[in-house]
């Protein structure tokens, strides 16, 4: 007579498993309910009644853009904090600037009041580069801000590694106006990968100074060089790098 045994269950494994979907599930619910605050622009009242306005302009020529979009967000500065969520993110609402580039509305505070947080304005306006602004909540009732967008030009480093024998490492960083400023792009061969040659496109802001410098890794030794360009507005400049 042939004996079967009967499968182990191993009970604890199925509890965490369970708890942890539980979790899951929990969580997934809870942010998707902070996701889903809705808000409606020029409904509040005196006492958690928010107004905001601003100007956007042409970084070049001082002109007011009209008709830039402006997303209106409302970002808590930690994670968790107790709130359930992994991030909390309250989209306030969308307004567009008139003819003289000046935008003004008003919004509720009260669905993340008692929130630290910052408030956030992601401009946007035709092919111009898009910026953000961010103002920290200070519990203050009026938000203002100028904004000068800057019209894109193209840059594209055609870059050929073929020349440098066994290379193991290829960086690019680009600025703008200094080498000591913020970043405004860049290539990593450690993220990316490395390559024998490749074009790599970037959009930067017109009219202004690029400056551009990258280091070469091989086993004999370390290259470093830079270079700067200005490219007019709308318009393209390759550069080659070897």
């Amino acid at each position: 007579m042939c004996m079967f045994k009967q499968p182990r269950v191993h009970y604890k494994h199925h509890r965490d498993m369970k708890t942890f979907a539980l979790i899951f599930i929990s969580l997934f619910f809870l942010c998707d309910a902070c996701d889903n605050v809705k808000f409606d622009l020029e409904d509040c009242n005196r006492d958690n009644c928010i107004q905001a306005s601003g100007y956007v302009y042409d970084n070049l020529t001082q002109e007011p853009l009209p008709s830039a979009t402006i997303h209106i967000l409302y970002k808590e500065n930690c994670g968790w904090c107790g709130t359930g969520c992994l991030f909390r993110e309250f989209k306030i609402g969308e307004v567009h600037t008139d003819g003289n580039g000046y935008f003004q509305t008003n919004f509720s505070s009260k669905e993340f009041s008692g929130i630290t947080g910052s408030y956030v304005f992601k401009i946007s306006y035709k092919d111009f580069i898009s910026e953000s602004v961010g103002i920290s909540n200070n519990n203050q009732t009026e938000l203002f801000f100028e904004a000068e967008l800057n019209p894109p030009a193209y840059l594209k480093l055609s870059v050929d590694l073929q020349g440098s024998r066994n290379v193991d490492y290829f960086g690019l960083s680009l600025y703008s106006d200094s080498l000591t400023g913020p970043s405004i792009g860049g290539f990593n061969s450690n993220e990316s990968g490395l390559f024998s040659d490749t074009v790599l496109s970037f959009i930067v802001p017109a009219e202004r100074m690029i400056y551009f410098g990258y280091l070469v890794k091989t086993a004999s030794g370390e290259r470093y060089s830079n270079d700067s360009t200005i490219i007019n507005t709308f318009k393209t400049k390759e550069i080659e790098i070897k």
